[in-house]
C-alpha cells in the first residue's frame, strides 16, 4: 500500500516526492463494516514520523480531510492502471497516532473503537 501513498501526498506543505524508511512511516489498516453489512470498509490510519512527520498535512480538519481524498484518489488510479491490486485499495484514510503496546503491537481494539468514532458508529 505504501507504494502508492508515500509519492503523493497533496498539500502545498508537503513536497511530492521523496521515500521515507519503515521507521517514519506506519500504516494499520481494520476492516469494518461501516457502510455495508455485507462488506467490510478498509480503514487505514497512517502514522508519520521523524522527516516525514514534518510533511504530514496540517491538524486542521479541513486539510487532514483534503490530504485523505488526495491519497484515496491516488489509490483509486494505482488500481485503474494495474499498478496494485483492488484489494490494497483503502476505502477510508486518517493521519493519527497508532495506538501500540508497551511492545509495539499494535492495539487494534483501541483502533477500531477510534475508527468507530470517527465515523460516528457505536
Amino acid at each position: 500500500m505504501l507504494t502508492y501513498l508515500l509519492p503523493v501526498f497533496p498539500t502545498p506543505h508537503v513536497r511530492t516526492q521523496g521515500h521515507y524508511g519503515s521507521e517514519e512511516v506506519e500504516v494499520a489498516v481494520v476492516g469494518l463494516r461501516l457502510e455495508s453489512e455485507h462488506e467490510d470498509t478498509c480503514c487505514a490510519t497512517i502514522e508519520l514520523r521523524g522527516a516525514a512527520a514534518a510533511l504530514a498535512p496540517p491538524a486542521d480538519e479541513a486539510s487532514q480531510e483534503a490530504a485523505a481524498a488526495a491519497l484515496l484518489a491516488a489509490a483509486k488510479a494505482a488500481v485503474a492502471s494495474g499498478a496494485v491490486s483492488k484489494g490494497s485499495k483503502p476505502d477510508r484514510i486518517r493521519f493519527a497516532p497508532i495506538p501500540k503496546n508497551f511492545k509495539g503491537a499494535v492495539l487494534t481494539p483501541d483502533l477500531v473503537q477510534a475508527w468507530k468514532l470517527q465515523a460516528g458508529v457505536k
